[in-house]
């Protein structure tokens, strides 16, 4: 148990650092996300530690970026992939083209409608699906209106591009 816990934070920490480099890189263009391994299809108790991990990973190394909600999601879903879960990342933006703050937010799904999210209602944020790509991402949209918005920090991109 306490070599997988280790190699659940290695992966977690290797996932972060690709989310840098897609960060630095081209944005959300070279987002792709690791193939669903077969085998193991649970990682039962040792879930709660991934959780764990990413928000330890997110806290000390996203301290200023804006976008916390992109490392964790990314994080979350490379490594369930990893163990054979088959997560998806959710990528939402509002005020596309309002002249203002482009906002968003990413959140992480489970084929059974789980939720890996510890904000509030989604679904009611970002109503429309304009996309899914063959590799476990699909794209939501919402109004300038939609949802209660956030003022944390975390998911607001004050311009430029998404992610």
């Amino acid at each position: 148990m306490f070599c997988r816990r280790i190699l659940i934070f290695l992966q977690c920490l290797g996932a972060f650092l690709r989310a840098w480099r897609i960060r630095a890189g081209c944005g959300l263009r070279s987002l792709v996300l690791p193939e669903v391994r077969d085998g193991e299809k649970h990682l039962g108790d040792d879930v709660r530690f991934l959780l764990t991990c990413a928000d330890f990973i997110v806290r000390l190394g996203c301290m200023r970026t804006g976008r916390k909600c992109f490392f964790r999601s990314y994080m979350l879903a490379s490594v369930l992939r990893k163990h054979g879960q088959e997560a998806e990342i959710n990528i939402g933006m509002r005020n596309l083209g309002a002249g203002t703050d482009t906002a968003g937010h990413c959140w992480v799904t489970m084929p059974d409608g789980g939720l890996l999210d510890e904000t509030g209602d989604l679904p009611s944020e970002y109503p429309v699906m304009m996309g899914r790509s063959g590799n476990g991402i699909r794209y939501w949209v919402g109004g300038s209106g939609a949802g209660t918005g956030r003022d944390d920090g975390r998911c607001v991109d004050q311009g430029g591009d998404s992610g």
